[in-house]
């Protein structure tokens, strides 16, 4: 499915899995907010043809689902048994991320709130050859577009020259007209501070597996992604859709089996080419002054002003974006 234009319905910003160095600086009294900039960092490159995700050969946490399991009372005696490992006792459709709280990084991939699953296999019909046993499930995300928003996702490591992805997925449900398996994958050209309006919008096409390779031919928003990919190091990010939103379309949890992308990957940071001083940021009653022209985000990644000038509406994070290259996250009290 094709999908483009207008930003997807969760542009989101986290940050524990954006992990930039932090400088303090101090401000005059006399302003009455406190600024806090953090510097992103720059890139250096490691030629790989094909970058692999494998999830089971992840390692999953020993307070996730698959090892610290759950106590439930399902034959309903009124004493609680335990279930971990691959037995569906995760399920909760009232709370649905719950369960789904594994966060980190492995095999140079960062998930958030998911769960892994290394040695399970997917449900229902397989499909032919079948998607390989092993997964990491992405929960439906929760409350995107406001600052309590709650992302279930995987994102790639920083890549360049990108020229595929090749993904397996599976559905923990059965599909049908009224019940879609949605997610949708994004990209960012600042390391995953904001992310692109253009996204591809894509559905799990059986429940026992789904193989697809998206293209520059294949998805006009992925030939966008290779084109930006060229010049910069750019970010992709799989998530799947709000558990708020009417079925079809609704979020459902989504198993995905393996990924594996044609491009180079970016080994290593150099902070050495952002000066925090460039932007000289000023911030009085909640209003920014810098000496060049900025644009100004939220923690979301909505556009929220751009001058030499630029009042916010309220305290919180925002990402700072200067004329002359300089990228500073602040947090305004």
């Amino acid at each position: 499915m094709r999908r483009k234009g207008g930003h997807p319905p969760f542009p989101f910003f986290k940050q524990h899995f954006i992990k930039p160095e932090t400088e303090m600086k101090t401000i005059p009294k006399f302003l009455a907010s406190t600024l806090m900039v953090v510097s992103m960092g720059i890139l250096t490159l490691s030629a790989q043809n094909e970058i692999i995700f494998s999830p089971a050969e992840l390692i999953p946490h020993d307070d996730g689902y698959y090892i610290a399991g759950v106590y439930l009372d399902l034959n309903e005696d009124g004493t609680p048994e335990f279930y971990n490992g691959c037995f569906d006792g995760y399920e909760n459709y009232l709370s649905p991320q719950d369960n789904h709280h594994e966060c980190g990084t492995q095999q140079n991939f960062t998930y958030i709130s998911c769960m892994i699953m290394p040695t399970c296999t997917h449900k229902s019909t397989p499909i032919e050859p079948p998607v390989p046993d092993g997964y990491i499930q992405m929960a439906p995300s929760l409350y995107l577009g406001t600052d309590s928003a709650s992302i279930s996702a995987v994102l790639t490591p920083a890549i360049v020259n990108l020229q595929s992805l090749f993904m397996e997925t599976s559905s923990d449900v059965s599909i049908n007209e009224q019940r879609k398996i949605p997610y949708n994958i994004e990209y960012s050209k600042d390391n995953g501070l904001t992310w692109e309006n253009n996204y591809i919008s894509d559905f799990v096409a059986a429940q026992g597996g789904y193989r697809v390779t998206y293209t520059s031919e294949s998805h006009l928003e992925f030939e966008e992604m290779v084109n930006a990919s060229k010049d910069n190091p750019i970010v992709l990010r799989i998530s799947t859709n709000d558990v708020s939103l009417d079925r079809p379309i609704k979020g459902q949890y989504v198993k995905i089996h393996s990924i594996k992308i044609m491009a180079d990957m970016v080994s290593s940071i150099d902070d050495s080419r952002i000066d925090n001083n460039k932007l000289n940021l000023k911030v009085n009653n909640r209003t920014l002054f810098a000496d060049n022209s900025i644009k100004v985000y939220n923690s979301l990644g909505q556009f929220m002003g751009s001058g030499k000038q630029v009042s916010l509406p309220s305290g919180g994070i925002y990402i700072v974006l200067s004329s002359n290259g300089a990228l500073q996250k602040i947090y305004i009290e």
